[in-house]
């Protein structure tokens, strides 16, 4: 009897065990699946930026073409420069 008991108890402890480990998963799931939405969430708005800085980047490049005299000609372009540098940084950020 004493060996059914302690077969029993060892049986209860590793239940015990088993039930507070299934815990433990479960919350790290719970953290594992808001990182995961964390993480979807940045990588939208990135995606977002990305497009918004294409097209605005693609609004520019007509600019060279309504413009008439050459020194009219390189500051647009100049400034077109300045804009895409300012871009590329932000997509740098973005990517970072």
């Amino acid at each position: 009897m004493a060996n059914t008991e302690l077969i029993i108890s060892e049986i209860k402890s590793k239940a015990n065990r088993l039930t507070a480990e299934v815990g433990a998963l479960r919350k790290r799931v719970a953290q594992l699946e808001k990182e995961l939405l964390i993480a979807k969430s940045e990588s939208v708005t990135k995606e977002e930026g990305k497009a918004r800085m294409r097209d605005e980047h693609i609004n520019y490049q007509p600019a060279m073409a309504r413009v008439e005299s050459e020194e009219d000609r390189g500051e647009v372009k100049s400034k077109i420069n300045s804009l895409v540098k300012e871009i590329d940084r932000c997509i740098a950020l973005l990517n970072a």
